[in-house]
């Protein structure tokens, strides 16, 4: 069943609410300004650039929803690109963690070949 909501920064608003876990991180995304949806300013106009940069990060939001207020908020399994999204976040994070310990292992043998130059304990057969 779908919500009408007939305001489109209400709209935005409400894809803020339930697309992102914050609305910051979601006026962040799309590069607007919080204030701009609040008090009388949300009775204003949302200029259509505004309204592709959404369209263009949130691929699931049904674009005709999202003009007009009728129809439902997402496109399809919209629940399925939020937890894809999800996924995406904790997978990049377990790359950044394995890369971090990848550069720690690449310092440790760095300082354990210099110490062998050092110290060498064995000749080496050539």
């Amino acid at each position: 069943m779908s919500k009408k909501i007939p305001n489109i920064k209400e709209r935005v608003l409400y894809i803020s609410e339930n697309v992102e876990d914050s609305k910051r991180i979601f006026f962040e995304k799309v590069g607007l300004k919080y204030s701009n949806f609040t008090g009388k300013s949300k009775l204003s106009d949302l200029n259509s650039s505004a309204v592709a940069e959404i369209l263009l990060i949130y691929k699931q939001i049904n674009p005709y929803w999202l003009i007009t207020g009728e129809g439902e908020m997402l496109n399809g399994d919209g629940n399925a690109e939020r937890i894809n999204q999800n996924e995406m976040a904790t997978k990049d994070k377990l790359i950044k963690s394995l890369e971090d310990q990848v550069q720690l292992l690449k310092e440790s043998l760095a300082e354990c070949r210099k110490r062998n130059k050092e110290h060498p304990t064995e000749k080496r057969v050539s």
